[in-house]
């Protein structure tokens, strides 16, 4: 086990009706040795956006055709625990046991997204006529580990949702700051690159400099991503 914090420390003290030892990973080597942030999480992200972008198709160019908002509208949480139970039953054996290359590389091979299923993803996002998407985009939406909202989030989220737009004739308004989805989309590949490069030359394995930084643009994140849905 990890050394999380819902772990107690005790555990292997517990009595129990079978012989079992308690062994926690050391600290800080979460990025490292975490068997499903090695590509399982990813691999299952990947099965479930194709199946529900299939779904998405089917539902809006059938006869009974309905709009993608009236799609959205009617997927409920039953729909999507169906969807995570089907596309977890897709991920292999093969991808599971791949998952340990950093701790047994001898034994495993590098696990990657299949390229036919992410080639596949992007032609049902072109067909459900969502914008221009390449296989980058894609994987950069499956590699997202997006934060949880809290309360001010959602509030801020419902607030949006409720206010009307604001006319102005003010010519000699200074027009408001904009953040182009190109720049965003450009500067976040960016970080990425620079904090793996320096994670991977960086000889102290206990720093946590990469999750700080990512953490610190996520907020840059979280706009991209919601554009993405959005569109």
């Amino acid at each position: 086990m990890d050394n999380a914090p819902s772990h107690p420390t005790n555990l292997a003290e517990l009595p129990t009706c079978i012989p079992v030892e308690v062994l926690f990973l050391p600290p800080n080597t979460t990025s490292l040795i975490q068997p499903m942030d090695q590509g399982v999480i990813a691999t299952f992200k990947a099965f479930y956006l194709r199946r529900t972008f299939h779904q998405l198709i089917e539902h809006t160019d059938s006869e009974d055709k309905q709009s993608m908002l009236d799609f959205w509208k009617q997927y409920h949480i039953m729909k999507a625990v169906s969807n995570i139970d089907l596309s977890w039953k897709e991920v292999t054996q093969q991808c599971l046991k791949a998952v340990w290359k950093k701790i047994c590389p001898e034994l495993c091979e590098d696990v990657q997204l299949p390229e036919p299923i992410i080639a596949e993803i992007v032609d049902l996002v072109t067909t459900a006529g969502l914008g221009d998407t390449d296989a980058q985009d894609i994987e950069q939406l499956i590699q997202a580990s997006g934060e949880s909202l809290n309360n001010e989030d959602l509030e801020e989220l419902a607030e949006q949702g409720t206010q009307k737009p604001q006319d102005t004739n003010d010519s000699d308004t200074e027009p408001p700051k904009e953040l182009p989805s190109e720049l965003l989309n450009r500067t976040l590949h960016q970080v990425n690159y620079i904090m793996d490069e320096l994670v991977a030359n960086d000889p102290d394995a206990t720093r946590n400099a990469r999750r700080i930084v990512l953490g610190r643009v996520s907020c840059y994140r979280h706009v991209l991503d919601s554009r993405k849905k959005h569109r």
